[in-house]
C-alpha cells in the first residue's frame, strides 16, 4: 500500500498548537548521520544510542500529561512519531495564548514538547558517550492530521517505514564536522568546524513522501 501525504502543511503560519489535535512529526539526525542503528531485512535494529533515544521518547507522556502515546519509529537517521494532544480546558484558551511570541515557550505545545525531548535526548546521549556530540538537525518537520483517516494513514506510514527504507545518498558537505567513533556502528558528530554555515539539508528517505513545514525547535 502506498501512503502519501501532501507536501503542503496545513499548519497555520505562526501558530503553535497547544490544544487537541494530531501531528505527524519528523526529527532528523545532524547532517543526516546514521546515529540510531540500521535496517536489516526490513527491520530496524537499534544501536545503544537509538535505544536510548527510543526510551526517552516513550517517557514523554510522563512529563507532558496532555500527550497521548501513539505510533512512532526510530530509523537510522531520523524519527517519525504520531503526536496526539488532549486538553480538557481548550475551549477556554484563545488562539493568541498558543502562539510563541519572542521565543517564549508555550507549555504543552507541540514545539515545547519536541524541544524538550530533543534537549533531553542530546543530554543523555552526551552522558552515554562522554562527549558533547551534535545529535539533531535544527528544527523539525510537522504536518497536522485533520481527521481520523489521516491519523490512520499516518500510523500505516510509520509502521511501514523500515520496510520501505533504502540507503540514502551521500551527504552533502555543506558543513564540516568531526565524527566520533563509539564502536557501535553509530555515526555521531563530536564537533562542528564551520559554525557559520547552515545545517545541511539531508534527505530523510529517498522514497519518503512527507513534505512539511519546518517548525522551530
Amino acid at each position: 500500500m502506498s501512503i502519501e501525504f501532501s507536501r503542503r502543511s496545513v499548519r497555520r503560519p505562526s501558530h503553535d498548537y497547544a490544544g487537541p489535535g494530531a501531528w505527524l512529526i519528523t526529527l532528523k539526525c545532524f547532517a543526516g548521520l546514521h546515529s540510531f542503528g540500521e535496517v536489516v531485512d526490513k527491520r530496524m535494529v537499534l544501536n545503544p544510542v537509538g535505544a536510548l533515544v527510543e526510551s526517552i521518547w516513550q517517557s514523554v507522556p510522563e512529563h507532558h500529561p496532555t500527550v497521548h502515546f501513539d505510533s512512532f519509529v526510530v530509523m537510522p537517521n531520523h524519527m517519525h512519531m504520531l503526536l496526539r494532544l488532549f486538553r480538557s480546558d481548550d475551549r477556554l484558551r484563545l488562539d493568541a495564548d498558543r502562539v510563541e511570541r519572542f521565543g517564549k515557550p508555550v507549555p504543552g505545545s507541540v514545539s515545547t514538547i519536541i524541544r524538550s525531548f530533543k534537549s533531553e535526548a542530546t543530554r543523555q546521549v552526551r552522558v552515554q558517550v562522554g562527549r558533547p556530540v551534535q545529535l539533531w538537525q535544527s528544527r523539525f518537520d510537522d504536518r497536522c492530521l485533520p481527521d481520523d483517516d489521516a491519523i490512520r494513514r499516518a500510523r500505516i506510514y510509520i509502521e511501514n517505514n523500515p520496510a520501505r527504507w533504502r540507503t540514502t545518498p551521500a551527504r552533502p558537505q555543506q558543513r564540516k564536522y568531526q565524527l566520533l567513533d563509539v564502536g557501535t556502528g553509530c555515526e555521531l558528530a563530536v564537533a562542528v568546524i564551520d559554525k557559520d554555515q547552515p545545517d545541511p539539508v539531508d534527505p530523510v528517505d529517498p522514497v519518503d513522501p512527507v513534505g512539511t513545514r519546518r517548525a522551530a525547535s
